[in-house]
């Protein structure tokens, strides 16, 4: 054995591992004329990924060797990366089922929206039984506070400045005087359900499914895509409530306002808005300042 490539805790289906880059690099120099791996989904679960690796492996002449199989030619790189890259396909519908199954059971399905908790649910036969969101008191003063000074007038920008000024743990940055909030975190995308004014869990509305996600397959990277609301799964959920109606329905009215002036100003060919930062004292600072 001339060297040992390893790519630990990182999964097979993802792109630009340094260790399988390493491996290719080092075939590429002529390090070795063997490659030696337990089982072909070790180097990759893309039956693409995998074709290339083996066309650089016979480019310099390196064979590829799997435990108890021997060499491997094209066609067992074809037929064994076929169900290498099928038996991902699969485990993902698998735990999507499951998720549909605690979300219509009222359990956790993964991530925790500011304002809540985790509780663990009593074991079923000595194995959990997951667990269920309840309300985290401190932190739900806090959305109500936002909800409410939005709706008084204050944008998303002075809110967070003054929560920062103020050494609140942001939702990404939880502990004492850690994390830092931003005007996105607060205001979101509307559309997609992001951002604590249009999360409809502080109305008591759990929403599941409202986006999917899937791989770019240039770049590997996570990307969202929305979904239809006919896929939606809502749960009410009235013990989560933390804005009452009418909180709720002033700050939709501002949202609303606000979004109908930036279509008319757009429909009238406005200008672009001059790129601007927040400094850490909350004030705005425009281009060249």
């Amino acid at each position: 054995m001339v060297k040992v490539f390893q790519d630990v805790a990182i999964s097979g289906a993802t792109r630009g591992r340094a260790g399988l880059e390493a491996l290719e690099n080092f075939i590429a120099e002529g390090g070795c004329d063997i490659v030696l791996f337990e089982h072909l989904d070790r180097l990759a679960r893309d039956l693409e990924v995998l074709m290339l690796f083996y066309k650089r492996a016979q480019h310099a002449d390196v064979e590829m060797h799997q435990l108890h199989r021997d060499k491997l030619g094209i066609f067992d790189i074809g037929i064994l990366g076929t169900f290498a890259q099928l038996f991902l396909e699969e485990l993902s519908h698998k735990t999507r089922r499951g998720l549909i199954g605690r979300a219509e059971a009222g359990k956790n399905t993964g991530g925790r929206a500011y304002g809540y908790r985790s509780k663990a649910l009593p074991q079923r036969d000595g194995k959990s039984d997951g667990s269920v969101m309840e309300i985290e008191p401190e932190e739900a003063a806090i959305v109500h506070r936002i909800f409410t000074e939005y709706a008084a007038g204050k944008s998303p920008r002075q809110i967070a400045a003054d929560l920062n000024a103020a050494s609140v743990p942001a939702p990404r940055g939880r502990g004492a005087g850690s994390g830092h909030w931003k005007a996105n975190t607060i205001y979101g995308h509307r559309a997609r359900g992001t951002g604590i004014l249009s999360n409809e869990l502080y109305i008591g509305q759990h929403i599941w499914n409202r986006q999917r996600y899937s791989k770019h397959p240039e770049t590997g990277k996570r990307v969202s895509k929305p979904n239809p609301p006919k896929d939606w799964l809502i749960t009410e959920k009235p013990e989560l409530r933390i804005i009452d109606e009418a909180l709720w329905s002033r700050v939709k009215e501002r949202q609303e306002g606000i979004d109908g002036q930036r279509t008319q100003a757009e429909a009238k060919g406005a200008p672009e808005p001059v790129p601007r930062k927040l400094r850490a004292d909350g004030s705005i600072c425009f281009q060249g300042c």
